[in-house]
């Protein structure tokens, strides 16, 4: 089985969608864990964004063009004869700027709507890299917690 595949579960479950100002249209795959952006028409896919997306909820995009992705999985093992990919991966949401996803990575967004960053430029929590290239397990905070994008998207 592979969680990136709908066919290999058997269905995909898709839940919000937003249109960019070129009516192309994005839609969040739950089943999946990913966005795929569609052509105005629904008729060609033009991409698919996969990197720090966890069971997609909530898809929204601003002004400027930066997309933001609502994950709302959990952290589980996968141990349980039933495997759902619904219940896995991390809270929080997912930042890809001008649909570079070499840019994606989790946030923490604080009530004012402006992403929270270490000095080195990393997520407050998130996709951090560790020695040898390994990525530690991101740790979220109830900021994270988030359920749909829409409030972050708000006076932007």
């Amino acid at each position: 089985m592979n969680p990136r595949d709908p066919a290999s579960v058997g269905y995909e479950q898709f839940r919000q969608v937003t249109v960019n100002a070129q009516n192309e249209i994005f839609v969040g795959g739950v089943t999946s864990s990913r966005v795929v952006k569609l052509d105005p028409d629904l008729k060609n896919v033009l991409k698919v964004f996969t990197k720090n997306v966890h069971a997609a909820w909530g898809v929204r995009m601003d002004k400027a063009g930066v997309l933001y992705i609502a994950n709302f999985a959990q952290e589980k093992g996968r141990n349980s004869a039933v495997d759902s990919f619904d219940m896995q991966g991390p809270f929080g949401v997912t930042v890809i700027y001008n649909e570079d996803e070499s840019t994606s990575q989790m946030m923490t967004l604080p009530t004012g709507g402006a992403s929270v960053t270490l000095a080195n430029g990393q997520p407050l929590y998130g996709s951090q890299q560790g020695p040898l290239g390994r990525t530690f397990r991101p740790c979220y905070g109830p900021l994270m917690r988030l359920t749909s994008t829409a409030q972050a998207m708000y006076g932007r």
